[in-house]
């Protein structure tokens, strides 16, 4: 079969097997993309009702704070009075404030007036059970209850006195306590403040409890404002997640039905908010379907124009390709940058792909010897070799000021004696990683050889530097090492030369660099000098420095 046949036939194939298999994977891609869209938007949809409810619970909490922290109120937690309840717990009062609940409490969490609002209307189904009986207005411990009031159940006030922080707002130890509650039937959000005076002082005089009936008229202002259809649902012995609060699920017609709970602070239902009508973007996915059958057959018709140029770029341009790779390859001697992009299965192929591994080869051999001769076998870091030249290049080419660091270790010989060579190769590893994470990139660390080692700064700022991380660089090495069972321990005496004060060339500013650290062990080690100083710097004054720093 000729080249020209047998683009022809494997394109038409290829082609027609590639649109049917991206069709089937875009399509369901599509889908299931669509599907977690819906989900997030509706757990967004539902996010936004709870974030509703707090913004409820905080607004009700400015109307407890307005109310603790006044006179009138403490006085009449002190002692109790009919003017009070006559004068502020009005019909007209709590509807503009939308309070359905007043509870006062001593800094015992002894109840000491607890009343509610009787429920005025109930739609059906706008809450799961029967309404709860009320108390007819009548007397509490003395005091006469306004007849737009009733009393609170004992249940109720037991209920609330077991929240757990109602004591210590009681005895003004604590601030606030927002939550959700269930009392008897119905749910209500309630927002605790300890009752102070008007200037917010003490001592408190017990805990206000101020509630909003969670009822279908706040239900329904939350479903204007969200476009939500809400209901209450009787709360699921089996919620699907016990650390969710949000529960999706899909019907049998494979609509999304929503799932909101409010919990009280022992983590009991207190309500369960259902929206059976969540976003629907299956008309946009199926839009997005045909978008998608579009874009293919406008792919295969460009495919089928593609097969025009592939003998052309099969064999003649795939030759041109290797034969300039090659050449480029020869004229710069780069192994590293040019390669052969052919994928194909024929000799052409094969030659692009043998010349390839040929060129990794070379490279890998090339990387592999330039490595070795500038780093250090042991520990990695760049070797003595490549310390002194980068040092010798810095100066030559006028790199600006710069700062050398020679880093001798104090105790190693010790280390090598009692603990052997192998922990002595183990501290001097451990010690080159100590020293490459406090560097920076622009910093170069090496080993000299034995126990020293070297630290090349570059920058204005490179005598500042030099002294900060002279100072880090003992505080890391002296920690110590662990090894077979034991520690070992060792320190580091620093010589630190600038250039140019210091030094014009590499071999002075060394010889500087090399003599302070000779000073620096001879003034007690375990710390460094600057060349030229008339007195060490110790590790004290660098742990205090590091520490303060």
């Amino acid at each position: 079969m000729s080249l020209r046949n047998r683009i022809l036939l494997a394109t038409t194939v290829v082609l027609g097997s590639l649109l049917a298999t991206l069709y089937g994977l875009g399509r369901e891609e599509l889908q299931r993309g669509y599907r977690e869209a819906e989900t997030a938007q509706a757990r967004t949809h539902l996010e936004s009702v709870r974030q509703l409810i707090d913004y409820e619970l905080r607004a009700l909490d400015d109307v407890t704070i307005d109310w603790s922290a006044w006179d009138e109120t403490w006085r009449f937690a002190l002692a109790p009075a009919q003017e009070y309840l006559d004068v502020n717990l009005t019909d007209g009062g709590l509807d503009a404030i939308r309070v359905d609940l007043f509870a006062l409490y001593a800094d015992s969490a002894r109840p000491v007036f607890a009343v509610q609002r009787p429920l005025r209307t109930r739609p059906p189904g706008s809450e799961g059970g029967p309404a709860p009986s009320q108390d007819e207005a009548g007397e509490h411990d003395g005091l006469r209850i306004p007849p737009q009031l009733r009393r609170l159940p004992p249940e109720a006030v037991q209920a609330l006195a077991q929240l757990p922080e109602l004591p210590a707002l009681a005895r003004g130890e604590s601030e606030v306590l927002r939550a959700s509650v269930r009392l008897g039937a119905h749910a209500y959000l309630i927002a605790v403040r300890p009752v102070l005076t008007s200037q917010r002082q003490g001592p408190a005089h017990g805990a206000l409890v101020l509630g909003r009936r969670l009822d279908a008229t706040l239900l329904a202002s939350l479903s204007q404002v969200t476009h939500l259809p809400l209901r209450f649902e009787e709360p699921a012995l089996d919620w699907p997640q016990a650390d969710a609060d949000i529960a999706l699920a899909r019907g049998e017609d494979g609509a999304l039905v929503g799932r909101l709970r409010l919990h009280d602070p022992f983590g009991n239902t207190v309500a369960v908010l259902r929206s059976d009508r969540l976003p629907d973007l299956g008309a946009q996915a199926a839009a997005a379907e045909k978008y998608l059958s579009a874009a293919l057959l406008v792919l295969g018709g460009g495919c089928l124009l593609l097969v025009l140029l592939l003998l052309e770029n099969w064999v003649l341009r795939r030759i041109a390709a290797i034969d300039a790779i090659v050449d480029a390859v020869e004229q710069s001697r780069d192994t590293r940058q040019y390669r052969i992009h052919d994928a194909g299965q024929d000799e052409l192929g094969r030659l692009g792909r043998a010349i390839n591994r040929m060129l990794d080869t070379l490279h890998a051999a090339h990387l592999e010897i330039a490595h070795e001769a500038a780093h250090d076998p042991l520990t990695g870091l760049a070797n003595r070799r490549r310390a002194l030249d980068t040092l010798a290049h810095v100066i030559a080419t006028g790199g600006g000021p710069l700062a050398l660091l020679i880093i001798d270790l104090d105790g190693f010989k010790q280390v090598n004696d009692t603990l052997g060579h192998i922990a002595g190769d183990m501290v001097l590893r451990t010690v080159a990683i100590r020293l490459s994470a406090e560097t920076r990139r622009t910093d170069l660390a090496a080993r000299l050889g034995g126990d020293e080692f070297l630290v090349l700064i570059l920058g204005d700022t490179a005598e500042e530097d030099a002294l900060w991380l002279a100072r880090k660089v003992i505080a890391a090495i002296a920690r110590p090492v662990p090894h077979a069972g034991t520690q070992a321990r060792v320190s580091a005496s620093i010589g630190i030369a600038l250039y140019p004060q210091h030094g014009e060339n590499s071999e002075a500013l060394f010889a500087a660099a090399d003599a302070a650290m000779y000073a620096a062990k001879r003034a007690g080690r375990d710390g460094f000098r600057v060349a030229g100083h008339p007195s060490p710097a110790g590790n004290d004054e660098s742990a205090e420095q590091t520490a303060q720093g």
